[in-house]
């Protein structure tokens, strides 16, 4: 706000002096001055989510984030840290136990998913889609791809989805649960973002 109106002071003084004196230097620096002003605050707004940490699901820019992202880095710090941690230690277990021609890991969300995409290149599957809600594969096809090999582990996400529940029903009967120790995670949260890991054997 100071930069805003103290260079849209300036210009306006100085454009009102070239009006008087018609020195073109006035006019110049004026120009310059009221350039300032008028540009200081969407720069200013486009550099927040470099400054401070966006919202990753629904990004934007402003302001605000300097209250709420900003604080966010450092109060989270600890959390996402041992969150990271625990992800690190899953996506290490599943690479080291894939097996050619199989996904590395099936989900329901594709946010459960999609850094094991980045890091490792390994095929992934997000059958519900970003929000979970989608129905891209049905038990019968579940039950095709395990004995074709397809899919051996599977991560049942705690933020879950609206999509086909027997999914998830039969992997909880039929699948053995991973015991969230063999990857650095807590035996009570599971492993990234409390999911919790299935192998078909």
């Amino acid at each position: 706000v100071p930069v805003i109106a103290g260079f849209g002071l300036l210009g306006l003084l100085l454009l009102g002096a070239y009006f008087f004196t018609k020195k073109r230097l006035a006019l110049v620096i004026s120009t310059a001055a009221l350039l300032v002003s008028v540009l200081a605050a969407p720069f200013c707004w486009a550099l927040t989510p470099v400054m401070y940490v966006p919202n990753a699901t629904l990004p934007y820019a402003g302001p605000e984030l300097a209250g709420t992202g900003g604080g966010q880095t450092f109060q989270g710090t600890s959390s996402k840290t041992s969150e990271t941690t625990s992800s690190s230690g899953l996506e290490q277990y599943l690479v080291k136990n894939y097996k050619e021609g199989s996904f590395l890991v099936v989900s329901q969300r594709s946010s459960d998913v999609a850094q094991f995409i980045i890091d490792t290149g390994l095929p992934c599957y997000a059958y519900g889609g970003f929000l979970g809600s989608d129905n891209s594969l049905t038990l019968d096809k579940l039950k095709e791809y395990v004995s074709e090999g397809k899919i051996t582990y599977f991560l049942v996400s705690s933020e879950g989805g609206s999509g086909n529940s027997d999914i998830i029903s039969y992997v909880e009967e039929n699948a053995t649960k991973v015991d969230a120790s063999e990857y650095g995670g807590s035996s009570t949260s599971g492993g990234q973002t409390g999911g919790t890991l299935y192998v078909f054997q």
